[in-house]
């Protein structure tokens, strides 16, 4: 797994919580869950003034081109990446799973 996550469901004090939760306002909900459980809160700000909403999967992807560049500049090898976590542009450098299954 190769995203940001936290030992906290979003916030970890309730002092952090912010007046209009970004989470409360969005019209879907991928999966039907709380987008915050074990992870990062979605009203987040990042050093460069950016959300935890618009830039989460980010950390996955750059892992994963990091990863790729690597084996094909350095080790001069053609690498199979497969990661959990996605944004737009990362299938150059990763094939993506969804994850955790459960089937019978």
């Amino acid at each position: 797994m190769n995203e940001a996550t936290s030992k906290c469901d979003g916030y970890c004090y309730d002092d952090q919580l912010p007046a209009h939760h970004v989470q409360r306002n969005l019209k879907y909900y991928p999966g039907g869950r709380n987008l915050e459980e074990t992870s990062i809160a979605l009203d987040a700000v990042h050093s460069d003034g950016s959300l935890e909403l618009d830039t989460h999967s980010l950390y996955g992807a750059m892992q994963s081109e990091a990863t790729s560049k690597y084996f094909t500049d350095v080790l001069k090898k053609r690498p199979m990446i497969v990661s959990r976590s996605s944004f737009a542009g990362q299938g150059k450098f990763a094939a993506r799973t969804l994850g955790d299954n459960h089937s019978t």
